[in-house]
């Protein structure tokens, strides 16, 4: 699929499905930014609809991808350090997807808000499970990786 800064609904459609299998990420981001859209009735209800899809699914495999990593590091510092960092990669690349001038300025704050409310919430969980850790190891990790 060619990846073409998007004006229509059509290329909309079409960036946020790449977007959504997080092929190429920093090419279709940057697409997406320069990219500009015609806020008629009908249209912009999809595209609203489409680009909430897509940004809540990136943001639930992002979550899962990161639980899954955690299951598995078995208390490995590194693992836990890198699945921390991925994860804040993730989050970063997500707000910066939502930060797009083709969405008014209003609902940008509403996607912004949503994913830095995602980041807050999986924080406060990792320090509030860590507080049961007795060797404080875990508390330590997390809050010199800090995901906010």
């Amino acid at each position: 699929m060619s990846l073409k800064i998007p004006t229509t609904y059509k290329e909309w459609s079409d960036i946020l499905e790449q977007f959504a299998t997080g092929e190429n990420d920093k090419d279709v981001v940057e697409r997406m930014k320069t990219g500009s859209l015609s806020w008629q009735s009908g249209v912009a209800e999809r595209f609203i609809t489409r680009f909430s899809t897509v940004i809540n699914l990136r943001l639930d495999q992002a979550t899962k991808t990161f639980q899954k990593r955690m299951t598995q590091a078995n208390g490995a510092e590194g693992v836990i350090v890198q699945a921390l960092l991925q994860l804040r990669k993730e989050m970063i690349l997500l707000e910066d997807a939502v930060s797009i001038n083709a969405l008014p300025a209003d609902m940008r704050k509403t996607f912004v808000k949503l994913i830095q409310d995602q980041r807050t919430s999986i924080q406060d969980t990792l320090i509030d499970s860590a507080k049961s850790e007795r060797s404080g190891k875990l508390m330590s990790i997390i809050r010199n990786n800090k995901l906010k």
